[in-house]
């Protein structure tokens, strides 16, 4: 759970492939590039970005980006 941290870029993940679910709630994250980080997490099926400000103007978008 890393929920209000002000956190604005996801990265530094890269040895994490086992996360699964990851809690991105109430942080700062505000452009879909600042999601990269996320690439890094294979096995990942669950994550939330709700309150960031990336949620108000392209969550769906993030969706596509991570492909």
């Amino acid at each position: 759970n890393l929920s209000h941290n002000l956190i604005s870029k996801v990265e530094g993940l890269e040895g994490c492939t086992a996360i699964k679910n990851l809690d991105l709630s109430h942080n700062y994250i505000d452009k879909i590039e600042d999601c990269e980080g996320l690439k890094a997490l294979p096995e990942l099926t669950s994550l939330d970005l709700k309150n960031n400000i990336i949620d108000n103007k392209d969550g769906e978008g993030v969706l596509s980006f991570l492909g």
